[in-house]
């Protein structure tokens, strides 16, 4: 409809102007186009306008879901009925509570300590980098030192006898 209504503009701006004839006849001659759907291909019009629309929105919507895990649990659970009972909800779960608290805190933080491991040089970057995180981890969680061997690794870069490589092994 919007279509129609532009191209009758562009036709009456053009033709609505006055023309003269040379030869004397017509003077101040101008004209108006008016342009007229039937019935039938003013609904298809008006069905391929909303046809557009409506995709527009299910292409926003699409968007949504594939960026919220509890979304796409649903959109999955939806094309899966079958599996509503069997289906384990607790990955899901921690996956979008990832990437919220990742997306918030987690990914700036990381940001933060890859830019302190670049500072400088790439070997005391790094080992500045370690040894903030294993102090970190010293106060707050000592077990999680133990849990996965790290105290050689806390301990030389405490003392700042080796590298990271070094102390590692």
């Amino acid at each position: 409809m919007e279509e129609i209504r532009a191209a009758e503009d562009c036709l009456n701006a053009d033709l609505g102007q006055e023309f003269d004839y040379a030869g004397g006849y017509l003077n101040r001659l101008t004209a108006t186009v008016q342009l007229y759907l039937d019935v039938d291909t003013r609904r298809a019009a008006e069905q391929a306008r909303d046809d557009r629309a409506r995709i527009s929105r299910l292409r926003y919507l699409r968007t949504q879901l594939y960026s919220d895990p509890e979304l796409l649990l649903l959109e999955y659970l939806d094309r899966h009925p079958d599996q509503l009972t069997t289906v384990a909800i607790q990955p899901f779960q921690q996956l979008a509570r990832s990437l919220r608290v990742g997306g918030k805190w987690w990914y700036p933080l990381l940001d933060a300590l890859e830019k302190l491991s670049s500072n400088t040089d790439p070997v005391c970057g790094e080992v500045t980098a370690m040894t903030a995180l294993l102090k970190a981890f010293r106060e707050a969680a000592p077990e999680l030192i133990d849990r996965h061997s790290l105290n050689g690794l806390a301990d030389a870069l405490r003392d700042g006898l080796a590298g990271p490589d070094d102390a590692v092994g």
